[in-house]
């Protein structure tokens, strides 16, 4: 998947907790890639992301 973000022109990655990984998130800035990921209940270290963004993508009200 993120060999794919490469050939794309991509400024945000939105999904859900499944993805929320140090290493996920470390390849996304290393691309000036915006992660918008909830984070996982057990996350020590809360990460920012926009819930607008992300609500609009999963279509949650």
């Amino acid at each position: 998947m993120l060999e794919l973000l490469n050939k794309e022109e991509v400024s945000r990655f939105v999904r859900d907790k499944g993805y929320d990984t140090n290493k996920i998130r470390e390849a996304l800035k290393e691309r000036d890639i915006a992660a918008e990921i909830p984070n996982k209940r057990n996350r020590k270290v809360k990460c920012r992301f926009d819930k607008n963004v992300y609500k609009r993508q999963f279509g949650i009200r």
